[in-house]
């Protein structure tokens, strides 16, 4: 993959998985502020109603998102690295209809982004699917990461936890996760 592609690759995954935490996708911006030969960096700007739901408990979303856009560089050899959260003004009103955000996304919606994300983020052998457990949905995420250490894999592990759970707890959504590595 190129680094154009992988730039381009990092902004979809990144704004999809905000869009499913935030409740004004019109007002959200992922900005390119640095673009080098070996390294990007992205700012993020969305409403100050959004900030807290981008920067999670204790900013936990926020460094999630970092491991996310880092493992999504490191996998196409680019160094993928999200700076700060930024305050935006609302968009001016719009003389046609509002866009509104679905509330409640499918579970199969959730699976796709899910898929989409670690394939990105560790390859084409990324797998996701949704387990119905006697009415108990299971997000399961089967991946290898050979050549990570134990804290790498750690770090993956939480960041997809963080991300996805809180999608599922935005959209209402009554998933549990589980992630799999695969030896």
């Amino acid at each position: 993959m190129t680094t154009h592609q992988t730039r381009i690759l990092v902004e979809q995954i990144i704004t999809a998985l905000c869009h499913g935490v935030i409740q004004h996708n019109m007002d959200f911006r992922i900005i390119r502020e640095f673009e080098g030969e070996a390294v990007t960096i992205w700012n993020l700007s969305c409403l100050d109603s959004d900030r807290g739901r981008i920067i999670g408990r204790g900013g936990e979303r926020f460094r999630a998102l970092r491991t996310i856009a880092g493992c999504i560089g490191r996998l196409n050899r680019h160094d993928c690295k999200l700076g700060e959260l930024r305050s935006s003004a609302p968009t001016a009103p719009s003389p046609f209809p509002a866009f509104k955000p679905k509330l409640n996304w499918p579970k199969d919606e959730i699976v796709q982004l899910a898929q989409a994300t670690i394939q990105a983020m560790l390859g084409a052998d990324a797998k996701a699917t949704i387990l119905d457990i006697s009415g108990l949905y299971v997000l399961q995420m089967s991946y290898r990461m050979d050549g990570l250490n134990s804290q790498e894999r750690s770090k993956i592990y939480d960041a997809l936890e963080n991300i996805f759970s809180g999608i599922a707890t935005t959209h209402g959504a009554e998933i549990s996760i589980d992630l799999v590595h695969e030896s």
